[in-house]
């Protein structure tokens, strides 16, 4: 099933395995959010955590080499 994507139902269980193992104590770095991971949803609920949550804008400025 390589390159196949889980079930709804899978990807459900496997998320909240992972988020199980993060440290509430530390920050969690994500690079945007969307509901949506081509057939697949993230739980309302985590959607608007992310949403509401604290956000960090970061630049970088390129260099013409």
């Amino acid at each position: 099933m390589r390159g196949q994507q889980p079930s709804q139902r899978q990807f459900d269980s496997d998320l909240v395995d992972v988020l199980r193992k993060f440290d509430p104590a530390r920050p969690v770095w994500i690079e945007a959010v969307g509901q949506r991971l081509g057939s697949l949803s993230l739980p309302e609920s985590l959607v608007t955590a992310l949403l509401h949550s604290q956000p960090v804008f970061m630049t970088r400025r390129f260099r013409n080499v």
